[in-house]
């Protein structure tokens, strides 16, 4: 591999795994607060075939959402065009919310919306030290207690957060097995075939995805080489990607190479734009957005786009962790402003 090449995956590798924090669920330390518990009604599931076009925000663990009413962030997607909303989810021990006080108003509210939820569910105890075995019962159980209490309400699950990134070789590409330390690799992959396997078991007709990102697909094809019977491949593109990938590897669409390799539906689970200090950052987004958004939308194997994500969140330390929304604080966290992906979004519904 050329020099340039090596440099150029280095940098990237790096910004990758800065990124993994960026979207992960906060941990809640607050007391939760007393409120009536109102069952969850099932008529949430989603029922269509139709083309999903969403967003992603860490709406149960970030007071940049908990601080906006639910019922008033289902509107905003709503005049968005949107009608799914990607979240994560961390579990108690019995496949329980850790954040009930929360999480139930959010369905409720989505569910009045008319909005499908597509939970992340967390690889909470994912152990490198433990055998096989061990991980893909572990997993089992946080996917079989999960969907134990929950499969009336989703159709579709995420398993797990970018773990390619926890096995790839660094400065791998991530299109074939020689990029992985295997032996990590398949301790992910038994623990998410047995959170594949313990949802099904509880809800069959599930529908399950697992995520990679940057050219990591050689990751999900050694998973299903692995007999992980997931549904949906699911894929997560940031905007300095398409001209890295086209100036060192030669490839000028990543759908297409997708489409190729994989006979499952492809869903775009995060499609964001890395933040710059430049005064037309906000274009520079919707640029990048719309213009995959359109691709996406145009190729008959993509079932769903989603952005990330909804809400900018100042509490984060770093520049890009903070500067992934579509939406913007003036004074967090009690008023915002929409940016011009936001903005523009809106006019196409009018």
């Amino acid at each position: 591999m050329k020099v340039k090449n090596l440099l150029s995956n280095f940098v990237l590798a790096a910004t990758l795994v800065l990124f993994f924090s960026s979207c992960s669920e906060d941990l809640v330390m607050d007391t939760p607060p007393e409120i009536a518990q109102e069952s969850l009604m099932p008529e949430l599931k989603s029922t269509s075939n139709n083309y999903k076009f969403g967003v992603a925000g860490t709406a149960l663990g970030s007071p940049a959402y908990y601080n906006v009413p639910y019922k008033e962030q289902m509107a905003m997607l709503k005049k968005m065009g949107m009608n799914v909303y990607k979240f994560q989810i961390r579990t108690m021990a019995d496949g329980r919310t850790t954040v009930p006080w929360r999480f139930e108003p959010f369905v409720k509210a989505a569910k009045e919306a008319g909005i499908t939820l597509l939970p992340m569910l967390y690889h909470k105890d994912l152990d490198f030290s433990v055998s096989n075995s061990e991980s893909y019962q572990r997993g089992k159980r946080v996917g079989k207690n999960f969907a134990k209490h929950y499969k009336d309400i989703f159709t579709y699950y995420e398993l797990g957060n970018e773990l390619n990134l926890k096995c790839i070789i660094p400065g791998s590409a991530g299109k074939t097995a020689k990029s992985y330390d295997m032996k990590k690799f398949k301790t992910i992959a038994a623990y998410l075939k047995g959170m594949n396997d313990g949802i099904k078991s509880e809800d069959p007709d599930a529908k399950t995805m697992i995520n990679s990102t940057w050219l990591h697909y050689g990751y999900l094809k050694m998973l299903e080489n692995h007999g992980i019977n997931f549904d949906i491949i699911a894929y997560h593109w940031y905007s300095e990607m398409d001209e890295v990938a086209k100036r060192d590897w030669g490839i000028d669409d990543v759908i297409a190479g997708l489409a190729k390799t994989f006979n499952k539906p492809i869903w775009f689970t995060e499609i964001g734009q890395r933040y710059e200090r430049v005064s037309d950052i906000e274009k520079k987004q919707y640029d990048f957005i719309s213009q995959f958004l359109e691709r996406c939308r145009k190729h008959p194997r993509v079932e769903a786009a989603i952005v990330f994500q909804l809400f900018d969140q100042p509490e984060k330390n770093s520049l890009l962790e903070s500067n992934y929304g579509i939406v913007k604080w003036i004074s967090p966290y009690t008023k915002y402003a929409y940016k011009l992906t936001a903005k523009k979004f809106m006019e196409k519904q009018h």
